[in-house]
């Protein structure tokens, strides 16, 4: 059996890779990006990069179902820097289609850092997945941060769509259910599945609203009333890197294909 699999596995490379040629080359798919040092290939629903050399190394990444739109090499990038704040990256690259980017590390070895959703704009936004809980933070159309959250309890809690923060207030106007910090969005009333007769707060950024929170052991869950909750930490992060007017989109993302 440990034969057989070995056997497959060899087989698969082998048609991925072809050993006679120069450094190594994937010979199938489409050619998306190569220079010297690195190729990238759009196959069967997934993306390959292979590294040349004396050694030939690739990673598959799965796709989202569209052709690469670009590919960005990444030369010395600071961890103070976009995309994928925190990190350092001596040499990489970010592929983007139209649904996702991918920041892939080369050296020193071939690594997939982060798969996220393509924010489809160059300026500040926010985007939040529900389904799984996650906030996108992006600055100036590039990733910053990825951040855990909780959302609605019920799935109609949260309200999906594209609204604005309307208003930023601190620990000083806030309950202390609310955590430290309160960003409110913007949502109008067809929006607000949670309307209530001559209740004007949604549009106002008064009633849902991204906010810290003290039940940490909420945060990754489906746990609230209809707000997006973050730890009192991240959130305070949060406020001091979005301005009023800031978009916000929230949603449930589509699997991979």
């Amino acid at each position: 059996m440990v034969f057989t699999m070995s056997v497959l596995a060899f087989t698969l490379v082998y048609k991925l890779i072809d050993i006679n040629a120069p450094q190594g080359k994937i010979m199938r798919g489409k050619l998306a990006y190569e220079d010297d040092s690195l190729a990238v290939y759009s196959d069967s629903g997934q993306y390959l990069v292979c590294k040349k050399g004396g050694n030939t190394k690739w990673v598959a990444i799965p796709a989202s179902g569209d052709d690469i739109e670009k590919v960005t090499v990444l030369k010395n990038k600071p961890a103070c820097s976009s995309p994928l704040h925190g990190v350092a990256i001596t040499e990489g690259i970010k592929i983007v289609d139209t649904r996702e980017a991918h920041i892939v590390k080369i050296v020193p070895d071939l690594e997939l850092l982060a798969s996220y959703p393509n924010p489809g704009t160059n300026d500040d936004k926010i985007l939040i997945d529900k389904g799984n809980n996650v906030l996108y933070l992006y600055k100036s159309g590039e990733l910053y941060k990825i951040f855990q959250v909780a959302t609605g309890k019920d799935p109609s809690f949260t309200p999906e769509g594209e609204f604005i923060i309307k208003n930023k207030l601190n620990n000083h106007d806030l309950s202390g259910s609310l955590g430290v910090r309160w960003l409110g969005l913007g949502v109008p009333v067809e929006k607000d599945n949670r309307v209530k007769v001559n209740d004007d707060r949604a549009p106002k950024g008064l009633k849902y609203g991204i906010h810290g929170t003290y039940e940490t052991v909420s945060i990754g869950k489906h746990a609230s009333e209809g707000c997006v909750r973050m730890t009192n930490e991240d959130v305070k992060e949060l406020y001091s890197l979005v301005k009023i007017g800031t978009m916000v989109e929230i949603t449930v993302l589509k699997p991979r294909s």
